[in-house]
């Protein structure tokens, strides 16, 4: 069973919280893996695997979409919390969780399928990224084959990175080498949207 449905809100004002985005987020993205995978317990074969899909969001702190870093920091535990639990059990179901970075699940040509990933974070998430790229979605997937597989046996708890590097990046580190970093600055960001909106 491979956990994979997710909820994002990456407009939250933490001078105005909204609690019922918190409790939305947090309904489809830690309760929703949570009640799958006890309440299909009793039906799944022995030896059974369970995917969970966090983000490197779970790994630090958000600005603007809090309950998702939150949400995915959650569910980071939970798949420690099954691991144990179903570990234990006689069925020794295995539990553990895919870490993706920057995936290109949009057409930068296509603006319905851009909407999703704000123009700032598709011009500069691939410069954070030491492969220089954003993953392709097969990339994600070859990894969750892997671990479904006999192959990955003894995996079970944790998860594993599939970001290119990205969460080993300090951009202040970055900025200090003297690399360059084009579109970090919000108002450059638009300015080059604008450019390529008139082409």
């Amino acid at each position: 069973m491979v956990n994979n449905a997710g909820a994002f809100s990456g407009e939250e004002n933490i001078d105005d919280y909204d609690i019922s985005e918190w409790d939305r987020v947090f309904a489809v993205n830690v309760t929703a893996p949570l009640l799958l995978s006890v309440g299909l317990k009793s039906i799944l074969n022995p030896n059974a695997v369970i995917i969970n899909m966090v983000s490197t969001d779970g790994q630090k702190g958000s600005f603007s979409s809090i309950s998702y870093a939150a949400s995915k920091a959650a569910l980071i535990n939970l798949t420690d919390s099954l691991a144990i639990n179903l570990g234990y059990d006689e069925k020794k179901i295995r539990v553990t969780a895919v870490c993706p970075g920057w995936v290109k699940t949009f057409d930068e040509n296509d603006p319905a399928s851009s909407e999703m990933v704000p123009f700032i974070s598709r011009s500069t998430g691939s410069q954070l990224c030491p492969l220089g790229r954003f993953a392709e979605p097969k990339e994600i997937a070859n990894v969750v084959s892997f671990l479904l597989s006999d192959k990955a046996s003894f995996i079970s708890g944790g998860f594993i990175p599939v970001h290119g590097g990205y969460s080993s990046v300090s951009f202040d580190l970055y900025a200090e080498s003297g690399r360059n970093f084009d579109g970090y600055h919000p108002e450059e960001a638009v300015r080059i949207q604008k450019e390529k909106m008139s082409q």
